[in-house]
């Protein structure tokens, strides 16, 4: 689903600034920090609005706007505003930012209107008495093939809980053929005498020598004999690039390791609302050694722990497809689509509303843009789509829309006494696609496999299903289906409320996400 951004504390109109005699300046006590350290921000030559702030932005930031400050205070010393202080100094006593590059702005009224700044700092690594936590205590990395040199990272499947901690990482034990550097990277050359599992026990270690282990294994295969028995897709809305929560990428990159799974195809792929403009697909490709499609940026992205070998559009653009390759020797492929629909005219805010029925809520589907995108993006994948007995095709997204096969008379108690025949989800059975979760679970009243809105789960939000993995293609059978979070520790909205408690949050998404383990058994 396409939401609004979600506006912080700090998200009124900018205030026009008075002009003032003394100069406007902020200046900081230091140039650079240890994590936690005290930082004092003096200001000065301001307007004296009780409302006047300073915040504190990343590097990155050129121009702050809501939702990207890390830490503020009014310029009272406090987050209560008060008194009319044109000059002064701040404390920020306990800080939270973790090591990196800061901007310090002295900001108007509540606003972004900028007084002054910015003024540059630096976090560095401190030690502290927690251990490293591993994510999972054991994990299986992608696997080597003989005579063929291989890497990956490990790096993002530990973290230490002191915000200014410093991990680097050691191998305790394992195959010699593998090497683990200290910034986590693994490299190495296996041998056909390594062929099998590759158990490896890994250290992680902090600035004051704490540490802990986890078990990692890696597949070794002789060459030509390269085997994938298995492979588990994902649909995932990153709710704006996982950048309405604190920390959203670190807490996104965990949740894929705990999901643990192969090939993701996400929504909402940009971090428009932190301010990073991060490309997420780009950011878990680099933290652990996957690949990802397409280059540059956008709503639509592929991330994959196998290596992609071609990309493809369909509906220009609505749809982004990727070719995967699982093995070299011999050659096994996978294809996967991946959308993000119109969301307008939400079919279920009609069926909810009293007087409706079951023709006004297909009148008020058909207002949108979805049957029309569907079509076009189903006409863009044919060619892979009659080749699926050939390479398998995957298709995931948030098609911002439930299923004809939840929507049933039998369940219509579920959904405000409609039954539905959604265009969308007609249309992808009719061009062959299977839902996946669906085969797995034929009945939807005991598995309605929900996944709008671990996040605006309030009774008055209808509750549906609308992120969904389609396969077509008799090499992959559906073995297991789940829909998937982690602790979502502050819910029951409705949507369009505040929700900033959401910041907090462990799961980095108001979507709940789905997974599926496909069985492959080409002939």
């Amino acid at each position: 689903m396409k939401k609004t951004l979600v506006s912080g504390i700090l998200g009124f109109a900018a205030a026009t600034i008075t002009a003032s005699a003394a100069p406007k300046t902020i200046t900081l006590n230091a140039a650079s920090y240890p994590a936690g350290a005290p930082i004092t921000a003096t200001f000065g030559g301001g307007p004296g609005n009780p409302d006047d702030w300073i915040g504190f932005f990343p590097a990155s930031i050129t121009n702050p706007s809501t939702g990207t400050y890390l830490d503020w205070r009014y310029t009272n010393g406090t987050q209560t505003a008060g008194g009319n202080l044109k000059s002064g100094s701040v404390t920020f006593a306990n800080p939270t930012l973790l090591p990196g590059s800061y901007k310090a702005w002295y900001l108007a009224a509540n606003g972004y209107t900028k007084i002054a700044g910015p003024a540059s700092f630096t976090i560095t690594p401190t030690g502290g008495p927690a251990q490293p936590t591993w994510v999972v205590n054991s994990f299986i990395q992608r696997h080597a093939v003989a005579g063929q040199a291989y890497t990956g990272k490990i790096h993002s499947y530990a973290y230490d809980p002191d915000p200014g901690d410093a991990l680097s990482f050691s191998k305790v034990s394992g195959p010699a053929w593998l090497q683990v550097s200290t910034a986590g990277a693994i490299s190495g050359t296996p041998a056909n005498g390594d062929a099998g599992t590759g158990n490896f026990v890994i250290r992680a270690t902090d600035l004051l020598g704490n540490s802990s282990t986890a078990t990692m294994s890696i597949p070794v295969y002789l060459a030509g004999q390269e085997q994938i028995s298995e492979v588990r897709v994902m649909s995932y809305n990153l709710w704006h690039g996982w950048g309405q929560v604190n920390q959203g990428a670190a807490k996104g990159i965990r949740s894929i390791i705990e999901a643990d799974v192969d090939i993701i195809g996400t929504q909402e792929t940009d971090d428009n609302a932190s301010g990073s403009n991060a490309y997420r697909v780009q950011t878990i490709a680099n933290e652990l050694g996957w690949y990802y499609s397409p280059t540059g940026s956008g709503d639509s992205g592929i991330a994959s722990r196998y290596p992609i070998t071609a990309a493809y559009t369909a509906a220009n653009g609505v749809a982004k497809g990727a070719r995967i390759r699982l093995c070299s020797q011999p050659l096994r492929e996978v294809v996967i689509f991946n959308t993000h629909l119109d969301y307008l005219h939400y079919g279920p805010y009609e069926a909810k509303r009293s007087g409706s029925s079951n023709a006004s809520v297909l009148t008020e589907e058909l207002a949108s843009q979805r049957d029309e995108q569907i079509a076009d993006v189903l006409s863009g994948m044919s060619s892979h789509l009659a080749a699926a007995n050939t390479v398998p095709v995957f298709f995931t997204g948030d098609f911002n829309c439930p299923s004809h096969l939840d929507w049933t008379a039998t369940n219509a108690s579920a959904h405000y006494g409609k039954v539905v025949q959604w265009p969308v989800t007609v249309a992808i059975a009719n061009a062959g696609l299977t839902d996946s979760f669906r085969q797995i679970y034929p009945n939807p009243v005991s598995h309605p496999g929900v996944t709008w809105s671990p996040l605006y789960s309030s009774p008055d939000e209808p509750q549906d299903r609308i992120d969904f993995v389609f396969h077509k293609g008799s090499p992959a059978t559906p073995l297991a289906a789940e829909i998937f979070t982690n602790a979502v520790e502050n819910k029951g909205f409705v949507y369009g409320d505040n929700v900033q408690a959401a910041r907090s949050n462990t799961w980095p998404s108001d979507h709940a996400s789905v997974i599926v383990t496909f069985q492959l058994s080409w002939p």
